[in-house]
């Protein structure tokens, strides 16, 4: 009886001892995680690395110190290493909310956006309320395609905060994904070799060239539900620089180019060095020429087609303009630059060849009338 004592008094005696170890190890844990977030705070990421290290020795149950130990990482960009401490982190804790939704922006970086979504779906569940949470999520199911889903989510978070300018943008976005889905792509340039070789018709004119098509019918009612949500953010005082480039840039999608050029001015009227303003003015006014210039091409009354090609001068001129000023005010991001340039080169090279033209005409004249003399 008393060896039976005895065993069971140095039983409980050891495990009080390891409880209370553990329960040491633990303070020291959390107390080493608490001087790593000062030198998170104060960027200095190898030291909070090396204390947050250490604390997972003494206590590696600590979600917390999980989720330290990945913000450190993700900021110092050792992405693996991050995702791994959060998913630590959620393992031991599913409910911290900020896991979750690091974890799913560093697959968001990393293009994955199938793997982001249930842990922005998690984040947002566990602070249903936080517009920001909806927004992000919005955002996924856009990069992951699941454009429904996009929209509806993106609709909360502008239920949420009614003053929320991303999200109003953001929705005109996905709507604006999803009439691309029904456009035709646009037609591929021929190559001038292959024209030559075709042999013309005595008299048969040039087929016009145009970079234009046709609005999808199954395009028009997203174009329609981009352009409420875009003036809904107007209406609520929701707006900025990008409200108005995206809805510049769905007046171009729908051939609207004056009420393109209008929008973009209420930009450049105060900010005149804004790059997507000034890009897509020269674009409305580059698509604006071509359409004109097809009528010309096509009109067969002489006063009517000489007005169209009056006007598509204009335009063009305007697009060149505004291209180069473009350049000039060293702008922009490389590949609108890139762009810029290349619609300069061929709108040079289009009135270059309608200059050729006309002083082939006039030579033409000045040949007759030096026969009827």
């Amino acid at each position: 009886m008393y060896a039976r004592l005895l065993s069971l008094s140095i039983l409980l005696c050891s495990v009080w001892m390891f409880v209370g170890c553990e329960k040491v190890d633990q303070r020291r844990a959390r107390r080493l995680a608490n001087q790593a977030v000062d030198s998170i705070k104060s960027q200095q990421y190898s030291n909070a690395k090396s204390l947050l290290k250490k604390a997972v020795r003494l206590y590696a149950y600590d979600p917390n110190t999980y989720y330290l130990l990945g913000r450190t990482h993700q900021a110092s960009e050792e992405y693996p290493e991050a995702v791994q401490a959060y998913l630590k982190c959620i393992s031991l804790d599913s409910a911290n909310k900020s896991a979750q939704f690091y974890l799913a922006k560093i697959y968001i970086k990393n293009k994955e956006p199938l793997k982001a979504i249930p842990h922005y779906e998690k984040a947002f569940e566990l602070n249903a309320k936080d517009s920001n949470y909806a927004y992000e999520l919005a955002l996924a199911y856009q990069k992951a395609r699941r454009f429904p889903k996009a929209a509806e989510t993106m609709q909360k978070a502008i239920q949420l905060n009614g003053k929320f300018t991303a999200a109003y943008n953001g929705l005109a976005s996905i709507h604006l994904d999803q009439a691309a889905e029904h456009e035709p792509p646009p037609p591929e340039p021929k190559p001038e070799e292959d024209d030559k070789k075709k042999k013309k018709k005595k008299g048969e004119k040039e087929p016009p060239r145009t970079i234009l098509v046709p609005v999808a019918e199954a395009a028009k009612p997203f174009y329609q539900k981009a352009e409420t949500a875009l003036l809904s953010a107007i209406q609520n005082q929701a707006s900025d620089e990008q409200t108005y480039n995206l809805l510049a840039l769905l007046y171009i999608k729908q051939h609207q180019f004056e009420q393109a050029v209008r929008t973009t001015q209420k930009i450049t009227s105060t900010k005149p060095n804004d790059a997507g303003a000034l890009y897509h003015m020269g674009l409305a006014y580059d698509l604006w020429f071509e359409k004109v210039r097809v009528q010309a091409l096509t009109e067969k009354d002489e006063a009517q087609k000489k007005t169209f090609e009056r006007e598509a001068t204009e335009k063009r001129e305007k697009a060149l303009d505004i291209f180069k000023d473009f350049i000039q005010r060293k702008i922009g991001t490389e590949t609108m630059k890139m762009d810029v340039r290349m619609k300069i080169r061929s709108l040079t090279e289009l009135k270059e060849k309608e200059l050729a033209k006309q002083i082939e005409k006039e030579r033409k004249r000045k040949r007759r009338r030096r026969r009827r003399r």
